[in-house]
């Protein structure tokens, strides 16, 4: 059983925008590098999601060229910066 009491995915959505925002990238060219719908783009921004697989965290910091531990903390420590 998975436990996702600790996850914050509002803060790891916000973080995610704003990475994806100061990487000067469109919703719309993230889905495509991903293989994602830009609806789905959306869905994690805006925390309408339970769970970011962690190999997708892995290419959204690749993508904004941020370390992996942007989106991590959000899942170890529930925490934000």
């Amino acid at each position: 059983m998975k436990n996702y009491e600790n996850i914050n995915i509002q803060g790891l959505g916000r973080q995610l925008k704003k990475d994806r925002l100061s990487a000067n990238i469109s919703a719309e060219k993230v889905a495509k590098t991903l293989g994602l719908t830009k609806a789905m783009i959306y869905r994690y921004e805006s925390g309408f999601v339970t769970w970011i697989p962690f190999v997708t965290m892995v290419r959204f910091s690749k993508l904004y060229n941020q370390p992996i531990s942007n989106y991590v903390q959000y899942v170890v420590s529930g925490g934000e910066k």
